[in-house]
């Protein structure tokens, strides 16, 4: 029988290692170098002298593109064999002849930038001579390098577009042509995207025959466009630098708004201008919004004028914001009403039409939006939770607004209210007072919290404002410390009639056997050893039963049991769960047998003795060390990824098993190191009494703290709402406090253990990620693991900033989708309904400066779309858990519906999972 020998892998092996494997390892390293250019050809002239002998040549690509190399022979007998290896040696492409009836080579590839090639130039048997090799780059190139070879770009009827690539090799250019939609001023940003990109980047604007309009580095470059002129704008890397870019193109600022006369409104209040057209006349006028709620523009004719008076309303960029004729059927007056923002200019112009001419008065009027009342007498709600705690976004939208909400206390101690700017925009000095019923101020009104004894029951007044007249959105956050009550009774030994947990100390041929029967409700049993002692903790309290025992036997029978045996236990032991959705947490050292049996359940035996695990039916989950077995995996729970085999944990520290940083499989209940906080926490709080699901999870679980990890939690809650099992299969308790936690890194399995304490603010609040709406603990656990994860800097700093992408395939450990969202409107639609239809989770990152209803450089969930006859719509869910701003009746519920065409207008890709 002929054995196989058993090679290493090849990429195991370092370069020059895998060269000696060929049989022209000998001219590796006597080869000549050539400077093959990025875009071109280069020529040299040899020989071989000698029959069956080669010449070794060594160059790197300097772009992404076509690669031929040719070796003609001079007429003088050689027939040409070229072979090219990549920068490992190994053989990539081979010819010999390059048609028939030519002894001549060619060889083609498709090169990459910054890859090392060796080309080997042979003679066939028997023959040598003269030859010449030629060697053509041909770099891939998207946009022309010159203004007569630029490429044709098409930008909407507005004049906006996008222009993103590369700069693939010194002295490559990227040129774009294309036709202005309209006059007025076009602004053109460049911006470079990735943390390593090293282009140094030049835009450069040209009129279609060369005339210089302007040029900029990376940043803004304003031009004046003519409506049917051709224009074309260059992109170049200084100083040999490449890299890629993104060219974003803003629709064109109308002429008329160029220079409009300015107007000025305070908030809530009101102003007019007067002024005369002729025939066919406009004129433009420039506002700020004073704050964020309704505005009015008007138009009607002076005293007696018989103008016909058209409006039209434009945002700062030149988009339409509204528009009318008519504001009733018998009126020739006209009027705009939209919705504005603090601090953003608005333009609007007053034209004559139907051949009408006269005066007219131009009206604006100011109505700022009031999340909450200004006064106690309109004072929206504060709702606190059984702890006293709870928390509301709103807006300081202009100069002197006041929002006053009244809270109930739910625990008697001391109450602390603390107001936290938040958004881009950011701004805003917060002021924050706590009033009493008579309008007392009981504490604060100069500072940003202020606290004060509050009694059960009765209700005060919280009044938040802005100092120096500063505006933007705030969260306002109670946190109540409750007073020291006295230790109540405790509960009776006897529980009240009925099916109770009971105990049995048997005697069997191997020793005595503590016998635990459950209920069929909810049981909650904890089994401990001290010394030759038992204790069993029930609901009903805990009792010791003496040995020494041999075995612990505990059925659970009905109901969701959650069955605890802790480390301290060295017996052989049974755990059986029966009907229903028990966890089963086995961390002693004796032999322990998991019996799962009905319903979907959660058996853990991490560390201690070797034990055997048994799901049953349902859909189980098994959490083990490397010595456990699992005996029934289904292949409907192996294909869940459901089987966790843990053989150590993931180490921030030390991998040193003595060192007291050490993370051990020993499931004992230690304190666990935790990761440094950022300034916006104050300490560390535990959690562990916080259920971690509560009805499984939920895509509005998420609610963003204060860290810049939205991409992180978009990720999580597309995933679960479109694979929840995803999430209830990447963390899990260990039944002592702490949990594990499961991503992947290279495709292999990383488990992290963590415990409860979590980052909170003086108030106690959580500092980063919340709870989830009804109160469970998933997410910030998962924020917490993803902080020692990854960049290994155990750090919450470490969360800040990301894409979705990155985290789908470390949560999942499958591909991702990526599209960039601008391009064809139907084609992006086709890619975020497909992917939803599908059962993916798809996610997408706005612009820095995207506005309306949607935040700047932010991650969203798509939840879902919609085709209607009134257009086709995409509903996004922001991970701050609301709408970011105000859009919708309702605010609070994070969803902001979209047109598609919105979706392309506020955002520059989308993320999908493949999972």
């Amino acid at each position: 029988m002929r054995r196989k020998h058993q090679l290493p892998k090849i990429e195991s092996l370092e370069p020059r290692l895998l060269m000696s494997r060929t049989v022209f390892a000998d001219l590796f390293s006597s080869c000549q170098t050539l400077s093959v250019p990025a875009a071109g050809s280069l020529s040299i002239s040899d020989q071989i002298r000698q029959q069956v002998a080669a010449k070794m040549y060594r160059f790197t690509t300097g772009a992404k593109g076509k690669l031929s190399v040719s070796m003609r022979s001079a007429g003088d007998g050689l027939d040409p064999v070229l072979r090219l290896f990549n920068d490992r040696g190994r053989r990539i492409k081979k010819n010999n002849n390059a048609a028939p009836g030519t002894t001549d080579s060619l060889l083609r590839y498709r090169m990459r930038p910054g890859r090392t090639y060796y080309l080997a130039a042979a003679a066939a048997a028997g023959t040598s001579g003269a030859y010449t090799l030629q060697i053509n780059s041909d770099p891939r190139d998207r946009y022309g390098n010159t203004l007569q070879a630029a490429t044709a770009g098409r930008i909407s009827v507005r004049g906006g577009g996008w222009m993103a690539d590369s700069i693939d090799y010194a002295g490559d250019v990227d040129v774009l042509r294309f036709t202005a939609p309209r006059t007025g001023q076009m602004r053109l940003s460049l911006s470079l995207p990735g943390l390593s990109n090293g282009l140094q980047a030049q835009l450069l604007a040209y009129t279609a025959d060369g005339h210089l309009l302007g040029s900029t580095a990376a940043g803004q470059l304003d031009v004046h466009v003519v409506q049917g002129q051709d224009y074309c704008l260059k992109v170049a890397g200084l100083n040999g630098s490449t890299g890629r870019y993104r060219l974003r193109i803003f629709p064109t600022v109308l002429e008329i708004l160029l220079a409009p006369e300015e107007l000025t409104i305070q908030a809530g209040g009101s102003t007019s201008a007067s002024g005369q057209l002729g025939v066919g006349g406009v004129k433009a006028y420039k506002f700020t919004a004073p704050a964020r709620g309704r505005m009015r523009v008007g138009m009607s004719a002076g005293s007696g004028s018989a103008i016909d008076s058209y409006l039209l309303v434009f945002d700062g960029r030149g988009r339409l914001v509204g528009r009318s004729d008519n504001a009733a059927a018998d009126s020739l007056d006209s009027q705009v009403s939209f919705t504005a923002w603090a601090g953003q200019t608005y333009y609007a112009v007053a034209a004559a039409i139907n051949g009408t001419s006269g005066d007219y008065v131009l009206s604006l009027e100011s109505i700022p939006a009031d999340d909450y009342g200004g006064t106690l007498a309109q004072a929206g709600a504060l709702a606190l939770d059984a702890d006293g705690s709870g928390s509301v976004t709103g807006w300081i939208n202009y100069a002197g607004d006041t929002d006053a909400l009244a809270v109930t206390a739910t625990v008697t101690g001391t109450m602390e209210v603390s107001l936290a700017a938040l958004g881009w925009l950011g701004g805003l000095r917060g002021v924050v007072g706590i009033y009493d019923a008579d309008g007392e101020l009981l504490a604060g009104g100069s500072g940003t919290s202020a606290s004060v004894d509050v009694v059960s029951g009765e209700t005060y007044y919280v009044l938040a404002a802005g100092a120096d007249g500063t505006t933007g959105r705030y969260r306002l956050s109670v946190a109540t410390e409750a007073e020291d009550l006295p230790a109540p009774t405790p509960p009776p030994t006897d529980p009240t009639p009925g099916q109770v947990v009971e105990v049995e100390v048997r005697s069997l041929t191997g020793g005595l056997q503590l016998l635990i029967t459950g209920t069929d409700a909810d049981d909650l049993i904890t089994v401990s050893q001290s010394g030759a002692s038992l204790v069993v903790t029930t609901a009903a309290g805990s009792d010791s039963y003496r040995g020494p025992f041999a075995s612990v036997v505990v059925y659970g029978f009905g109901g969701d049991d959650v069955i605890r045996l802790t480390h301290s236990v060295s017996l052989t032991n049974w755990l059986y769960g029966g009907a229903g959705a028990d966890e089963l947490f086995e961390a002693g050292t004796g032999a322990g047998t998991l019996y799962g049996q009905d319903g979907d359940d959660l058996l853990v035996s991490v560390g201690g003795g070797v034990d055997a695990l048994y799901g049953g039916a349902g859909l189980d989950s098994f959490w083990a060390d490397s010595a456990d077995g699992t005996g029934d995996a289904s292949a409907a729970e192996a294909a869940a990824r459901s089987v966790h085999k843990i053989e150590a944990f993931y180490q921030p520290y030390t991998t040193n098993p003595a060192s007291s940083q050490y993370i051990s499989t020993e499931i004992a209940g230690q304190d666990l190191p935790d990761p440094t906080t950022t300034s916006a926490a104050a300490g560390y709080r535990n959690f562990a009494s916080t259920p971690l699901f509560v009805d499984g999870p939920q895509y509005d679980d998420i609610a963003q703290g204060s860290i810049g990890d939205c991409y992180f939690l978009a990720a999580l809650s597309s995933l679960a709402d479109t694979d929840p099992q995803v999430i209830q299969q990447m963390i899990a308790p260990l039944g002592d406090g702490t949990y594990a936690v499961r991503f992947y890194r290279d495709g292999e399995e990383v488990y992290l253990r963590i415990d409860a304490d979590l980052p909170v603010r003086y108030s106690g609040s959580l500092a980063y990620a919340k709870l989830g709406r009804d109160g469970e603990l998933w997410v910030p656990l998962a924020e917490k693991a993803y902080a020692y994860f990854r960049y290994d800097q155990n750090s919450y700093a470490s969360l800040h900033g990301g894409w979705m992408s990155t985290v789908y395939r470390e949560v999942t450990n499958m591909p991702s989708g990526f599209m960039w969202a601008y391009g064809s409107e139907s084609g992006l639609w086709n890619f975020i309904s497909r992917a939803l239809a599908g059962g993916h989770a798809v996610s997408m990152g706005s612009y820095y400066n995207a506005s309306g209803p949607i935040v700047g450089s932010h991650a969203y969930v798509v939840k879902s779309v919609e085709n209607t006859e009134d257009g086709k719509f995409v509903t996004v869910y922001n991970p701050w858990g609301t709408d970011g701003r105000h859009v919708d009746p309702d605010p609070y519920d994070g969803l902001v519906k979209l047109t598609i065409s919105e979706v392309q207008d506020y955002f520059m890709a989308v993320v999908t999972s493949a999972a």
